[in-house]
């Protein structure tokens, strides 16, 4: 299994005739102070979502189980998970995961790692090349 993408942004949208629109795509989270506020309160929760594509062989083990690992300052700050069912005839997939509240621990780069299970077993584990910095606006 290989990793072609993985985005964050805002949100995403499936459109009429199933396509799905991405909103607002960070390269770099700048973060601006909230109106009436001075400094911001550690974690910060953010509406993010993202979008992660992978390409699966067809001799590979479909997984049915899949779990984001958000990591920062060498430690997983939150994760999220869930149930995904790939069917044998399908040789790229995506995922798409909306967090209404996604908690921003503090500045500085946010790594992310991809856990595919089936069952209790293990698949694979990808980490994208790149990282979202977190930082604060002038």
């Amino acid at each position: 299994m290989n990793l072609i993408d993985f985005i964050v942004c805002d949100d995403v949208r499936q459109e009429i005739g199933g396509k799905p629109s991405l909103m607002g795509v960070y390269n770099n989270l700048v973060l601006s102070l909230p109106p009436g506020t001075e400094s911001f309160t550690w974690p910060f929760p953010l509406k993010l979502a993202f979008v992660i594509r992978c390409q699966i062989e067809a001799e590979e083990a479909r997984p049915d189980f899949f779990r984001v690992e958000f990591i920062q300052n060498g430690r997983t700050f939150t994760h999220v998970e869930g149930g995904t069912s790939i069917p044998e005839n399908i040789t790229m997939f995506s995922l798409f995961v909306v967090h209404n509240a996604f908690p921003i621990a503090g500045l500085g780069p946010i790594h992310f790692r991809v856990i595919f299970r089936r069952g209790e077993e293990p698949i694979q584990e990808l980490e994208p090349p790149y990282f979202l910095n977190v930082e604060l606006a002038p």
